[in-house]
């Protein structure tokens, strides 16, 4: 029979849906990863945040 590891607890989403933030931090994750992203395509196509004009 396997040990149980004693340092074993609950996982960060259980933590979060606890304490009533896992919906928060998800969405903040989601559009933090999708703002990564976008500023890595724009630096792969050498675009610019103010745009081709540099209007904004």
């Amino acid at each position: 029979m396997a040990k149980k590891n004693p340092h074993l607890g609950p996982t960060l989403e259980s933590l979060l849906r606890e304490d009533g933030t896992y919906e928060d931090v998800k969405t903040h994750t989601i559009k933090a990863v999708l703002a990564y992203k976008l500023e890595e395509a724009m630096k792969a196509q050498n675009l610019s945040k103010l745009g081709k004009h540099g209007k904004q």
